[in-house]
């Protein structure tokens, strides 16, 4: 595979807008706000990852940028958030 850069130009870009993303917006205040949490959701409703379809530096940088595991009941309308945060976990076990 690409590494966590992604496997091309294109991919490395797309991951550069994501740890944009994650510096701007959620780690700007914390907890983020329903507005990034509903953004982020939406953006993972046919996705696992951020970008592509393996682990990628984007979801290392979102990852941290939530600061820390948020409660279920707080991502509870975010349900794609949830299930991506699990699955970061896992990755990165």
């Amino acid at each position: 595979e690409g590494g966590l850069y992604g496997t091309d130009a294109l991919t490395a870009s797309a991951v550069d807008s994501w740890i944009d993303f994650s510096r701007d917006k959620i780690g700007s205040s914390l907890p983020p706000s329903g507005d990034v949490l509903s953004r982020l959701n939406a953006h993972l409703s046919e996705r696992t990852f951020l970008v592509g379809h393996a682990l990628t530096i984007a979801d290392i940088t979102a990852f941290t940028a939530l600061g820390g595991p948020p409660s279920p009941t707080f991502l509870e309308p975010f349900p794609h958030v949830l299930r991506w945060w699990e699955n970061i976990c896992v990755e990165l076990l």
